[in-house]
């Protein structure tokens, strides 16, 4: 029974590191999703892996971003240099803020960022728990 705690607490433990490293921009569209206010950008530049960089007003401030378009906004293909673009942004810190919905970022950001949390941590922990038991066998 000890093994198994010992076994559970250091699934836990990579669980929450694993969520902590991979969770940062899910939990962003959470956020975004629930408090986040609506507004206009413009697209700035391109910036590689499709990505646009765009900037957007919050209040008297500029900020600017980089997002991949096509969640929400248009796919990066039509998206001109200069075009509005729908931007995203909390008000107690508009440097977080997202290229598009939200909640569709959102729904695409979760299920890798499950996938990693929960499947890592258990193969690192049954490969401890696999050789743990190998090596005991051996040593009888």
């Amino acid at each position: 029974m000890g093994r198994c705690l010992a076994y559970l607490f250091i699934w836990t433990v990579l669980v929450l590191a694993f969520a902590a490293v991979t969770g940062r921009k899910a939990l962003d569209y959470y956020r975004l999703k629930n408090s986040g206010v609506s507004t206009q950008g413009i697209a700035m530049t391109r910036k590689p892996h499709n990505q646009i960089e765009y900037s957007f007003r919050a209040g008297e401030v500029a900020h600017t971003d980089v997002g991949v378009p096509g969640m929400g906004s248009p796919p990066v293909d039509k998206i001109a240099l200069g075009q509005t673009v729908p931007v995203y942004f909390l008000p107690q810190n508009p440097d977080i803020s997202c290229l598009g919905s939200p909640e569709e970022l959102l729904r695409n950001e979760l299920p890798p960022v499950l996938a990693v949390t929960l499947l890592f941590p258990s193969a690192i922990v049954g490969v401890i728990a696999f050789r743990r038991a190998r090596a005991r066998r051996k040593s009888r």
